[in-house]
């Protein structure tokens, strides 16, 4: 299953898309050693570890809503937070044997899409007006 960077998940902020790109570097090693077959031990090391890049990025992007004083900061850091709870029940329930690695892999690349275009782009356009006013 191919996931790679795209211009599309660019949203004009060098910041966030130096760590977006990481994100989906991260995923990739998920699906990679998925298509591997590589031990579900391992997985699940992989996918903690997209989960505390997670937790990272989710900090430093709210740092940046607080910083430009973006009026959408707390309903974006409450999908953030519905984001990483979805994400530790998909490890969980692959951890128990209830869902398989794919599933997990699949959730995680369609959150980073969907998300990245739609909210993280909210944000973007959001400091893209505030640096046309002078004001950032």
């Amino acid at each position: 299953m191919r996931f790679d960077w795209d211009q599309k998940y660019e949203i004009g902020n060098e910041l966030i898309d130096k760590e977006h790109q990481v994100f989906v570097e991260l995923i990739r090693n998920v699906a990679y050693s998925i298509e591997d077959d590589a031990e579900s031990d391992y997985i699940v090391r992989l996918l903690t570890e997209v989960e505390k890049y997670a937790e990272f990025h989710f900090l430093s992007e709210e740092n940046i809503m607080i910083s430009c004083r973006y009026p959408e900061r707390e309903r974006h850091r409450q999908l953030h937070l519905q984001l990483s709870r979805r994400l530790r029940d998909h490890i969980e329930a692959y951890q128990r044997g209830e869902s398989e690695a794919v599933a997990v892999l699949e959730f995680l690349m369609d959150w980073f899409a969907q998300h990245t275009v739609r909210e993280d782009l909210r944000l973007a356009e959001h400091i893209g007006r505030l640096n046309a006013h002078g004001s950032a």
